[in-house]
């Protein structure tokens, strides 16, 4: 099969902005040095082995162990994402296999009283990890998991992203709007309402890219949390692999999402990733 040319991050034109949420980008507070980008993704599960299995079969993503003791998952040689052992230990209880997106800061310093005054609470403290940066686990107001890391790298909104990488993240809460004041606020993002191909959301960006999407949490879905996206060549082909490997689909490829170029499935443990193939042309992107 023919690799694509990379994509590039969303550009806000693309998406139809219909306008900018009143007040909220000029309420954030300064920008970091660096605009705020969703640069990791580190996967807990109670089965590390499996996870390894699954990913690699689906994604063909090779593992390596990390210098944190972590699992680290590579695409094509680049680092991607990281898988943590997510079972009881003397310390610390268990938790459900879960992927978790990481947002840039450039100043850990403060965030974690900021976010407090804004309702949400920290789950993991700040911590150095070697080769990664300084990190923090912490849940949003309304129950949603995410982690802030300051990068020893640097990261750029409009990276190209190629197949097997990370493309996309949604978030689903019962409330959008004070979700993305919440997120705004604290990263600096600049928040619209756009339409994607008749999906109608608020949508999150910073440097001119689009880097994620709040919605409205369905009816038959309990808790918030962030849906993050790789980008695949092929989403029915992509499903059958993970059915193969002890996946679940939960939501199949349909006409009105995307012309069925968008499926989300769950990987043996329970953690939900979703899949997109995202064709420039199609879209309205530039050729």
């Amino acid at each position: 099969m023919t690799p694509k040319t990379d994509k590039s991050r969303l550009p806000t034109w693309l998406l139809a902005c219909s306008l900018v949420l009143g007040g909220m980008a000029a309420n954030a507070r300064a920008a970091d040095a660096q605009p705020p980008v969703f640069v990791w993704h580190d996967l807990v599960t109670p089965d590390t082995a499996s996870a390894k299995k699954f990913y690699g079969e689906v994604f063909g993503w090779t593992s390596r162990t990390g210098s944190d003791g972590s699992t680290a998952m590579d695409s094509q040689g680049k680092p991607v994402a990281a898988i943590y052992d997510s079972r009881a230990t003397a310390d610390r209880p268990a938790t459900r296999a879960q992927w978790i997106s990481a947002i840039s800061s450039q100043d850990n310093d403060t965030l974690e009283s900021e976010i407090k005054a804004l309702g949400g609470s920290v789950l993991i403290p700040t911590k150095y990890l070697k080769d990664k940066g300084t990190q923090a686990v912490y849940r949003d107001p309304q129950g949603a998991v995410f982690s802030v890391l300051k990068p020893d790298k640097s990261y750029s909104a409009k990276d190209a992203v190629k197949d097997g990488e990370f493309f996309w993240q949604d978030l689903f809460v019962k409330d959008p709007t004070a979700a993305s004041k919440f997120y705004v606020t604290l990263f600096g993002f600049e928040a619209h309402l756009a339409d994607i191909e008749g999906l109608s959301r608020i949508v999150l960006s910073s440097a001119n890219y689009s880097q994620a999407g709040i919605d409205v949490l369905p009816d038959d879905v309990q808790g918030a949390g962030w849906l993050p996206y790789v980008l695949v060549e092929d989403v029915p082909g992509t499903i059958k692999k993970a059915l193969a490997n002890g996946g679940k689909i939960l939501i199949a490829p349909q006409a009105k999402l995307l012309n069925g170029n968008l499926a989300v499935v769950a990987d043996p443990q329970g953690a939900v990733i979703g899949l997109i193939n995202w064709v420039p042309k199609q879209q309205g992107a530039q050729p």
